[in-house]
């Protein structure tokens, strides 16, 4: 959660700074651009590699990775040289690593905990990435409107370095996973074929690309925060974390919702109110209807 903490205020500052540089909304959003590309890029090697070495030692090279990334933002903010291509620059490393650490990190939960567990520790750590979300742009909204985003990187830089000390005294007992003589681009192959036969999955992956492609709301927070809200860089922190409060709220109603028999109606009904939201968002110049929505 710490090194979380220190991931989503990253990502909060690197939109407000691209603003600060370039005052245009569209370059902004190719922060969002630099982000997709690497996970469409290598989201496909992501498990496959995760598969085939040490999963400890693929998150610490994933976190040296950002951490690197992070100090190169660190000094090219204090010494004045940033430029948008330098927070492009690091958002595609970050976002590389990202497509590695997120399937190693998930797959240490069932080596870790017993089958009768797995739900317990699933249900453990989501909600401590929703409270990193929720904490991490209100302190970089802080730092930036106080000091600068240079402390944002630097401090996302020391969580990195804690998670990977941390990493070493973790024991991962090793997990039978896929066999080494099938080449990973066999085993990505597999996995397309499961979910080209289960219509569910990519039914529910086309409806959730559908929303986050034509609602991608958070690249235009920073603009909405200086132009129309006339918050600043704090309330632009807070705006950034409101949707983290929402998630918390929303997994304790699933949490209750779990002998709930229509599923389906119920992914529908929320997607319906996503675009709601979205849209009273964009039409309604009030700080306190954006946060709601």
């Amino acid at each position: 959660m710490f090194s979380n903490i220190g991931t989503r205020g990253t990502v909060a500052a690197n939109l407000w700074q691209v603003l600060l540089l370039t005052n245009s909304t569209a370059q902004v959003g190719l922060v969002g651009l630099a982000e997709a590309v690497a996970l469409l890029l290598l989201a496909p090697l992501g498990g496959a590699i995760a598969d085939r070495v040490d999963r400890r030692t693929l998150l610490q090279v994933t976190q040296s990775t950002s951490l690197v990334a992070s100090l190169g933002l660190t000094v090219a903010t204090f010494t004045g040289t940033a430029a948008p291509w330098h927070i492009y620059l690091a958002v595609i490393a970050v976002s590389a690593a990202q497509t590695f650490e997120g399937p190693a990190r998930q797959a240490m939960i069932p080596a870790m905990v017993s089958r009768e567990r797995i739900v317990d520790a699933i249900a453990l750590t989501n909600p401590t990435r929703e409270l990193a979300v929720l904490l991490g742009p209100p302190l970089a909204g802080l730092l930036i409107g106080t000091v600068g985003p240079g402390y944002v990187y630097a401090f996302d830089a020391i969580t990195y370095a804690a998670l990977i000390v941390a990493l070493a005294f973790i024991h991962v007992p090793r997990v039978s996973g896929v066999e080494r003589e099938e080449s990973i681009w066999a085993s990505i192959l597999e996995g397309l074929r499961y979910v080209r036969e289960r219509r569910l999955i990519w039914q529910l992956m086309t409806l959730d690309f559908s929303a986050t492609f034509f609602s991608a709301y958070r690249v235009v927070l920073p603009t909405l925060a200086r132009d129309v809200l006339g918050v600043g860089a704090t309330g632009y922190g807070l705006l950034s974390a409101t949707p983290a409060a929402g998630a918390i709220l929303g997994s304790a109603v699933v949490f209750r919702l779990r002998g709930f028999r229509h599923k389906g109606w119920l992914i529908l009904g929320a997607t319906m109110g996503y675009a709601v939201a979205a849209v009273v968002l964009a039409l309604v110049p009030v700080f306190a209807v954006a946060l709601i929505a």
